[in-house]
């Protein structure tokens, strides 16, 4: 049975054709996009390396309808991260892509379970994109070769809880095999492992001097001993955590024949990762998230996780 790169209920603007998936389970997973070079460490986690990771990816957003920084009259810019799934589509973090009001979701009028707020769904042009980690450190101001052409946010997102927090961003012109490649989707029957890696654009709060970039050097970190429960998993680490800037970026784990392949998208952690506290424990949040994917209406469910930290906004 052939499976196709193509979420449901999400509507992608251009679909992947059977010819362009079988190229994917070809050649998709990669940890490099070029010949492997030395690896640089840092506090909690490892540097990445130019060409580590090539299906990552790295985006800016300018926030529009919500409160400007003091002393500013420019429009609120957040950062968030990524993951190549095909030629032309990225998985992210819906709450990334998204505008609402956070006191919605404070109602305490409403039973917290039953709490929702409406969004609205950023407009593609103030989106600046980068594929591939051939850019090891991204900022707004860097020409950038590709452009957002549609953003799709799942039908059952809500910001005020953590379930169907997820989107797919459509690019165009499709990206070039020199600049990123896509990574492997998850099996059918293939077990949760025991070992994950998140990967992504994240803040470092060791870094002297401790800078104000949205998306810091891309970076991953291993993590590994879930709890398995109904809806979630949770881990729990003293010393290694995902920071800011990694929203929406992937969670991984990697094969026997060593391709990495996409588990879910960063979201959640608590508390925030904070070098002034490094024997604390971290606390991820995993959600299990059924998509489907589909060929002549076939529906297949599979399960992926979902991981993260929201500090994009210091808020």
């Amino acid at each position: 049975m052939l499976i196709l790169l193509a979420i449901v209920p999400l509507v992608f603007t251009q679909k992947i054709t059977t010819e362009e998936n079988c190229k994917l389970k070809e050649n998709c997973g990669a940890h490099y996009l070029g010949p492997r070079v030395r690896q640089l460490r840092s506090i909690g986690g490892k540097r990445a390396v130019r060409n580590e990771f090539p299906w990552i990816v790295g985006y800016f957003i300018e926030k529009h309808g919500l409160p400007k920084p003091e002393g500013t009259t420019k429009a609120l810019v957040g950062g968030c991260s990524g993951v190549q799934i095909s030629k032309r589509h990225i998985v992210t973090a819906a709450h990334c892509v998204v505008t609402y009001d956070r006191q919605e979701c404070k109602n305490e009028k409403i039973p917290k379970e039953q709490r929702k707020a409406s969004y609205t769904v950023d407009k593609a042009c103030f989106i600046t994109i980068f594929i591939g980690s051939g850019e090891l450190k991204p900022t707004p101001e860097k020409p950038t070769t590709y452009s957002v052409k549609n953003i799709t946010v799942h039908k059952d997102y809500n910001p005020c809880s953590v379930t169907e927090d997820i989107a797919v961003i459509e690019v165009t012109p499709d990206i070039s095999h020199e600049h990123g490649s896509p990574i492997c989707m998850l099996n059918k029957d293939e077990e949760e492992p025991d070992d994950f890696t998140a990967v992504g654009f994240g803040s470092d709060p060791a870094s002297h001097p401790q800078g104000h970039d949205i998306l810091y050097y891309l970076q991953y970190v291993n993590l590994n001993g879930p709890r398995y429960k109904k809806h979630r998993i949770v881990l729990f680490d003293k010393t290694k955590s995902i920071c800011g800037g990694d929203s929406g970026g992937p969670l991984t784990q990697t094969r026997n024949d060593k391709r990495y392949t996409l588990l879910g998208v960063t979201i959640a952690a608590d508390p925030t990762c904070s070098i002034k506290s490094p024997k604390r424990s971290v606390l991820c949040l995993f959600g299990i998230q059924n998509f489907h994917f589909s060929e002549k209406k076939e529906r297949i469910s599979r399960r992926v996780l979902l991981c993260g930290v929201d500090l994009r906004y210091n808020r």
